[in-house]
C-alpha cells in the first residue's frame, strides 16, 4: 500500500508542478502579447524594424512557452485522473487483505475481507 500511495503521491506532485510551470508561463505570454500588440496600435509611434522583430519574436516563443507547458500540465493531469481508479482500488485491496490477515482464517469476517480484495483489484483495473 506504502508503494501505491508513493506512486499516487509522485504522479500528484508532477501534475502540480506541471500547473506552476504553466501559471509561470503565463505572465510573460501575457507581457510579450501586449507589447507585440502595441505595434498594431492605429497611432502607435514608429519603431525600428529591429524592435518589430524582437517584440514579435518574443510574443512567439512566449507563446510556444506556454503552449508546451499547457500540453504537459493535460497530460499530467489526464495520467492522474486514468490511472486513479486503479491506484485506489490497489490500496483497498491492500487494507482488505491486511484486515483478512489481522481477523485471520476463523473469522468469518476475514474471509470476507479476504475474498473481496481480488475483486477490487478487478474492478479497479477495469475502470482504468
Amino acid at each position: 500500500a506504502k508503494r501505491l500511495v508513493a506512486e499516487a503521491q509522485s504522479r500528484s506532485c508532477r501534475a502540480k508542478a506541471s500547473l506552476a510551470a504553466r501559471e509561470a508561463a503565463w505572465g510573460p505570454k501575457v507581457q510579450s502579447d501586449r507589447r507585440a500588440a502595441a505595434l498594431e496600435r492605429r497611432f502607435a509611434r514608429p519603431l525600428p524594424a529591429a524592435e518589430r522583430r524582437e517584440r514579435l519574436q518574443a510574443r512567439a516563443q512566449a507563446n510556444d512557452e506556454f503552449r508546451r507547458h499547457s500540453e504537459d500540465a493535460k497530460a499530467a493531469l489526464s495520467a492522474l485522473g486514468r490511472d486513479r481508479p486503479s491506484i485506489v482500488a490497489g490500496v483497498l485491496a491492500q487494507v482488505c487483505r491486511c484486515y483478512a490477515t489481522a481477523l485471520g482464517d476463523d473469522d468469518p469476517a476475514g474471509d470476507a475481507f479476504g475474498s473481496i480484495a481480488p475483486r477490487i483489484v478487478a474492478a479497479g483495473e477495469a475502470a482504468a
